[in-house]
């Protein structure tokens, strides 16, 4: 079976889109402080995320990086198994620039060239042993790792979570 991983990135010091962020940031109700730099900010993790699934999950078939157009410097473009995806080659032009990442996470199934099975990533999620495919599929169907009680906060994490659960 072929399976895909993806992951999203931001590089919250790029020139771009610090204006683009000021820019739209800024015409949101924003009085919970849902939408924050602190929600974007690199530490400088992901690329043991990388070293991670190259160790330890060398059956991936793919790698979809996901950005709005960046990359890190250190990293290799030319991978065989890399994908570079920007956000506008699969999330409608009308919702672009997307600073949330529930949007950039509904769209993934539009990605180009993405296998029927894939697992996403966040950044700050890492593989730190060796990860056989049946972890997360068995016989083509998805392996549930985990359960959700839905809290009913009012923040916009806490509806984002009802909503999933309830598509799920």
């Amino acid at each position: 079976m072929e399976i895909d991983f993806v992951i999203t990135w931001v590089d919250m010091e790029d020139p771009k889109w610090k204006a683009d962020f000021a820019t739209w940031s800024g015409k949101i109700d924003n009085r919970r402080n849902e939408v924050s730099e602190a929600r974007f900010r690199d530490h400088g993790f992901l690329k043991y995320w990388f070293r991670g699934v190259e160790q330890f999950a060398p059956w991936v078939r793919k790698i979809h990086f996901v950005t709005c157009g960046q990359k890190p410097e250190w990293l290799n473009a030319d991978h065989p198994k890399l994908s570079l995806v920007n956000h506008s080659d699969y999330i409608p032009q009308n919702y672009l620039p997307v600073f949330n990442s529930s949007l950039i996470e509904i769209y993934l199934h539009r990605i180009p060239d993405l296998a029927e099975h894939f697992v996403y990533f966040n950044d700050d999620f890492f593989i730190v042993n060796h990860l056989p495919q049946e972890r997360f599929f068995t016989n083509g169907l998805p392996n549930d790792i985990a359960a959700f009680r839905y809290n009913s906060g009012r923040g916009l994490w806490s509806k984002c979570l009802k909503n999933n659960i309830r598509i799920i």
